[in-house]
């Protein structure tokens, strides 16, 4: 995945569907707080940078590695059903092809938790 993650066709257009659902909420010169829950190998989160910080985690650190190859830093072991981070944190959550993994096991708390460290008035953008 590593590898065709830039080139591939599904990538390709979901990251593109993430920035074209942004478009309408970004603001010139504002810079985000965003957190990709699930971030894979990290490939949306170099994507993501330029629209302001950017942290992640998964809960594969096979995944991290990766991460790290790209030389992202805000990154950490983590389960979307304790997300590691503080109430409010975060004008922007992306959490794309993460909930329909077997590996969650309670999607209810998994939306709950996005929620929580989702600022007032923040965006979340998911996909199943």
């Amino acid at each position: 995945m590593f590898e065709v993650e830039e080139t591939l066709w599904w990538y390709r257009g979901l990251r593109r569907i993430v920035f074209l659902f942004l478009r309408p909420y970004l603001r010139s010169g504002q810079k985000l707080r965003i957190l990709d829950a699930g971030c894979g190998t990290g490939i949306l989160l170099t994507h993501l940078s330029s629209l302001g910080q950017t942290w992640g985690f998964d809960y594969a650190e096979e995944a991290l590695s990766f991460c790290r190859q790209r030389g992202l830093k805000n990154i950490r072991q983590a389960s979307i059903t304790a997300i590691p981070f503080a109430a409010e944190s975060f004008d922007l959550v992306t959490c794309l092809d993460v909930l329909s993994c077997q590996a969650v096991e309670d999607d209810e708390l998994a939306l709950r938790e996005i929620h929580r460290v989702l600022r007032r008035g923040g965006l979340a953008i998911i996909n199943l």
